[in-house]
C-alpha cells in the first residue's frame, strides 16, 4: 500500500518537472540546448501564486538540457525561513554557490506555450503563461484521471549550480 501511495507523488513531481522546463521557452538558447534550471516557488499554493514574488524557491527543481529532463535537488541550503520552518528545504533565488545533485528522468517534447504528458494511456495538456517574476503551469480542462487540480508556480534560477552527482 505504501508504494501505491507514492505513485501519485512521483508522477506529480514528473509533471512539475515537465512544466518547469517548458516555462523557459521564451529564454531558450538554441546553441547550448539548455533551458536552465527551474524551481517551484516556496510560498505558492495549489491555486494561489506566491505572495513573495517567488523570491524563495523550493530545494527541488528541474533542468532541461539537450532534450533531456533532469530532477535537481539542492544539497547545501541552510535557509531557516522555509514553509513550516523546514531547515534547508528552500533558498533565496539570489543565493549563489549552491551545490546540487541531478538525476535523469528522460526525453521530453513540447510545443508553443503548451506541452503534453502521457501516463497510463492518457495524455494531459498543460498550458504555460509567463509573468514578471514567475511562470504558471496549469492543466487544460480535459483532465486525465491522474491529473491533480493544481497550478504550479515556478521561477528560473539565474546562477550556476555546482553538481555533485550527474547521471
Amino acid at each position: 500500500m505504501h508504494i501505491l501511495c507514492l505513485i501519485p507523488v512521483i508522477f506529480t513531481s514528473f509533471v512539475i518537472s515537465v512544466a518547469i522546463n517548458c516555462s523557459g521557452w521564451a529564454k531558450f538558447n538554441k546553441t547550448s540546448g539548455s533551458f536552465g534550471t527551474w524551481f517551484l516557488c516556496e510560498f505558492a499554493h495549489s491555486q494561489i501564486p506566491p505572495d513573495d514574488s517567488c523570491l524563495m524557491l523550493d530545494d527541488d527543481g528541474f533542468q532541461l538540457n539537450n532534450g533531456i529532463l533532469y530532477h535537481v535537488k539542492v544539497l547545501n541550503s541552510k535557509e531557516t525561513k522555509c514553509r513550516q520552518n523546514r531547515l534547508g528545504q528552500c533558498f533565496i533565488n539570489s543565493k549563489k554557490g549552491l551545490m546540487a545533485e541531478r538525476k535523469e528522468f528522460g526525453a521530453i517534447k513540447f510545443y508553443d506555450n503548451k506541452f503534453d504528458v502521457t501516463w497510463f494511456g492518457c495524455s494531459q495538456t498543460y498550458s504555460v503563461s509567463h509573468g514578471l517574476n514567475f511562470s504558471e503551469i496549469k492543466p487544460d480542462l480535459n483532465k486525465c484521471w491522474w491529473t491533480p487540480d493544481k497550478r504550479y508556480f515556478v521561477s528560473k534560477y539565474k546562477h550556476k549550480l555546482h553538481f555533485t552527482d550527474v547521471d
